[in-house]
């Protein structure tokens, strides 16, 4: 029924840019609390300040109107897209995703109508979720006035404003949007007030990490053999990873590519300004404090050798595991 609606809105439209409608409505199994590693501040932030207000305005009703926009930042591939898709199977509402250096690039010459038809096809089936990932690509503060980029500008800020000024008469009550982006830093400044709610996705901690590598190693059919010692130590050693860094090692490391080093994809300077900026604009100081401590770590780059890892993955032949987003 959504991609009918899809459809519609791009006949009417007359976006001649099927593939872009098509590829807006993501299909894939619900995504609970539980299937996302760590995180939890995170999680319970999104709970109480997003999805109850939502579930539940008759009991929030007294705090204002339930947040209509949501900026999740943080370091890469650390699970803000499973937050967003998590949000709306707790919702019950499809999930609309739009990638904002896709409509810088690709979708350019089509992204004013591309945005139009996806906050259209929100409304049209709210409670409706729409993810929009790398936000800071259509928000930069460095963008010049001759920019193409400014049309998708002006047009996202217009829908923005429909939701987040809006009294509810323009029927997006229930249509959440979560932007996501691992600059928060390159956003203009005026425009964070768009967002009644920013939250951090820190990466993961000891346990987190844990989590998602016995989740990577059960994907497979294969037995790996792994003591719980020799998990512990595969942890130990990734201090500083992203879930999407430990899964590219999963991954390298299975299909037998022995001569590779890997080492943690984000820098501590990077963590630092993660920091501040939380500190600074971030949902609360409780969740600064927490990432401040939780992401302590020596400043010299963890590295990973391969050759180490598959010394302790038995198996001969294994086969590439999903990535964690």
């Amino acid at each position: 029924m959504v991609t009918l609606a899809m459809d519609r809105v791009g006949a009417r439209l007359r976006a001649p840019c099927t593939e872009s409608l098509q590829t807006i409505v993501q299909q894939g199994p619900p995504v609970d609390w539980n299937d996302i590693a760590g995180l939890e501040m995170a999680k319970v932030t999104l709970k109480e300040e997003v999805l109850w207000p939502i579930l539940r305005p008759d009991m929030f009703s007294s705090l204002g109107p339930a947040p209509r926009c949501v900026l999740l930042f943080g370091p890469r591939g650390s699970g803000r897209t499973l937050l967003g898709r998590c949000l709306a199977s707790q919702l019950g509402a499809p999930f609309l995703q739009l990638s904002g250096s896709t409509l810088a690039t690709k979708w350019l010459a089509e992204g004013e109508k591309i945005i139009r038809a996806s906050f259209v096809v929100a409304r049209c089936r709210q409670p409706s979720v729409l993810f929009i990932s790398e936000v800071d690509m259509l928000l930069s503060a460095h963008l010049s006035e001759e920019s193409p980029i400014n049309r998708l500008k002006g047009e996202l800020l217009a829908q923005l404003d429909s939701l987040v000024i809006g009294s509810g008469e323009d029927g997006g009550s229930q249509v959440l949007v979560v932007c996501s982006t691992s600059r928060p830093q390159d956003m203009e400044d005026g425009l964070r007030r768009y967002f009644s709610r920013r939250v951090l996705v820190p990466l993961p901690d000891t346990a987190a990490r844990h989590q998602i590598v016995s989740q990577l190693l059960a994907q497979s059919q294969h037995k790996y053999c792994l003591s719980e010692e020799e998990v512990a130590l595969l942890v130990q050693r990734t201090e500083g990873f992203s879930g999407l860094d430990l899964a590219r090692l999963c991954q390298e490391a299975l299909v037998g590519l022995v001569f590779c080093k890997f080492q943690a994809s984000i820098s501590q300077k990077e963590i630092d300004t993660y920091t501040e900026w939380n500190k600074m604009f971030g949902c609360s100081q409780a969740a600064a404090l927490c990432w401040r401590e939780a992401q302590r770590r020596p400043t010299q780059a963890h590295e990973f050798s391969q050759a180490g890892f598959r010394s302790i993955m038995r198996p001969s032949l294994m086969r590439p595991l999903a990535v964690y987003k």
